[in-house]
């Protein structure tokens, strides 16, 4: 049966994706906003770009094998309730790790970028947004020790109520220096 799921599911554009840069750095905002997200190619080998760097909604529908996940768990809705400099930022940070991986890593699978998209990154930049923050040089360490002590409160009351924590990514001093 998952044998049957994926052979139905349409190839990649491997060299649609394998031409996109690995990083954002340099290029104009339309060139970015045109880096291509995720793509698929159909029976006559023609590509169909599904998602784009600048799209509000990243579909990693292709890059999930599993049959047992949700649809709605293969796509990334960027808020529209928050400043487009910080959505921007973690779009880089996303789209960087996905392509390249942490330093002495490989890159993530998809779920690792959506799962990171929706429950660490969204609701940083909406906490940052209630601060009435717009962008990332604005956060200082007060706002940093505060989302601490956030985050650890909300794992507190998961883990009261034995509920597993969604995954978070843990940015490390200088990641957004080669972006």
């Amino acid at each position: 049966m998952a044998g049957n799921a994926i052979a139905l599911q349409p190839p990649k554009a491997y060299d649609l994706l394998a031409a996109q840069p690995a990083s954002s750095k340099g290029l104009s905002e339309s060139e970015k906003s045109n880096i291509v997200v995720s793509a698929v190619a159909d029976m006559d080998g023609s590509n169909h770009v599904l998602s784009r760097f600048g799209d509000p909604v990243w579909d990693f529908r292709p890059y999930f094998e599993q049959s047992n996940v949700a649809d709605g768990q293969k796509y990334i809705p960027w808020p529209e309730d928050c400043s487009q400099e910080l959505v921007d930022d973690c779009k880089v940070v996303l789209y960087v790790w996905f392509k390249r991986g942490l330093p002495g890593s490989k890159p993530p699978v998809a779920m690792g970028i959506c799962q990171t998209a929706i429950a660490s990154a969204i609701p940083m930049m909406r906490w940052l947004t209630a601060l009435n923050i717009k962008r990332f040089d604005q956060v200082r360490p007060i706002h940093v020790a505060n989302y601490v002590h956030h985050t650890k409160a909300r794992l507190t009351c998961w883990r009261r109520f034995k509920i597993e924590p969604p995954c978070r990514l843990n940015f490390e001093p200088g990641l957004m220096a080669n972006l």
